[in-house]
């Protein structure tokens, strides 16, 4: 059966618990050369409106280490949707490869591209959801916090990495306190749902407007940009309202000692976190981002998987 991977709501906790094990298994696997090429033989696309370091490279090498070849639609093309039509698009795709991973600013557009395809699609991040980023983030959590449930700080822009990661702790159990300028916070569509999520798993969710309280209780501190890609004329209005919400010294310092720090990445260093906390002992930022690969390929291998 034909399985997207389009927002994590979409899956059930055993699944999403499935993913993070296998992308543990396979992140071992790599270092002693028992990687299977599931991968073989075979080819994904990826459409990359929006650009891209980490999730590039790392879909790039994990489609080639499962033995698969890797695609990149050229940028003249123009954004999806906008040459021809995003069905035909789709029917032209599923033809010829199999797989597609999409970087984009419309989620509807990627629903529609799914939703015409007969291959699986992976949203590689869109205006509204990251889900990729959550599962690197949810093996960082397992090596680190050693598979314990947790209190996560998110400070700043309830955007879409906050939107996936609130959905990653409703899933798995965790507690996440959001804590955004007021008028900032995540959809309450999207919190509500998660709220829901949380009574079946035992997680919970707090939003805040007060740093200081938002990371009193937290093991993992975590920040994104305040201004993400669309939204660079808002950038100058938003660096001043989200001062007070930069992750630095003074803040972890109403932290729990043990707590640990994480970004995304790509990082303003001296807007959302200060370079003395990205660059500490506490900073797990370059592991999460490390994790991208595997987390990647799991992702890949579960769709696979579900659609023989």
């Amino acid at each position: 059966m034909k399985r997207d991977f389009l927002t994590l709501q979409n899956f059930s906790p055993a699944e999403i618990t499935e993913i993070v094990t296998m992308a543990e298994t396979l992140k071992k696997d790599r270092y002693t050369g028992e990687q299977k090429e599931i991968f073989g033989g075979r080819s994904a696309v990826l459409i990359f409106d929006k650009p891209s370091l980490r999730t590039k490279i790392t879909f790039e090498t994990g489609i080639f280490e499962l033995g698969g070849n890797a695609l990149s639609m050229a940028a003249n093309t123009g954004r999806l949707g906008e040459r021809e039509s995003i069905e035909d698009m789709a029917k032209n795709l599923d033809r010829w490869v199999h797989l597609l991973v999409v970087r984009t600013f419309s989620h509807q557009a990627v629903e529609k591209l799914a939703q015409s395809a007969h291959i699986p699609v992976i949203n590689a991040l869109t205006d509204e959801y990251h889900p990729c980023q959550s599962i690197a983030l949810g093996l960082t959590l397992r090596e680190h916090f050693r598979g314990e449930t947790i209190h996560m700080a998110y400070i700043g822009d309830g955007n879409n990495v906050c939107v996936s990661h609130m959905f990653y702790a409703a899933l798995t159990g965790h507690t996440i306190t959001i804590c955004t300028p007021p008028g900032y916070e995540p959809p309450k569509s999207a919190v509500e749902k998660a709220q829901s999520l949380c009574r079946q798993s035992g997680g919970k969710i707090h939003l805040t407007t007060s740093p200081t309280q938002a990371v009193s209780h937290a093991d993992l501190v975590y920040t994104d940009v305040w201004a993400s890609m669309g939204q660079e004329d808002e950038a100058q209005d938003r660096n001043t309202i989200f001062a007070p919400y930069q992750v630095n010294a003074e803040l972890m310092k109403h932290a729990p000692d043990h707590a640990l720090f994480s970004h995304c990445l790509p990082a303003h260093r001296g807007d959302e976190v200060s370079a003395d906390i990205i660059d500490s002992g506490r900073s797990i930022v370059f592991d999460e981002a490390e994790n991208r690969l595997h987390a990647h390929k799991s992702i890949i291998t579960f769709l696979l998987e579900a659609h023989q």
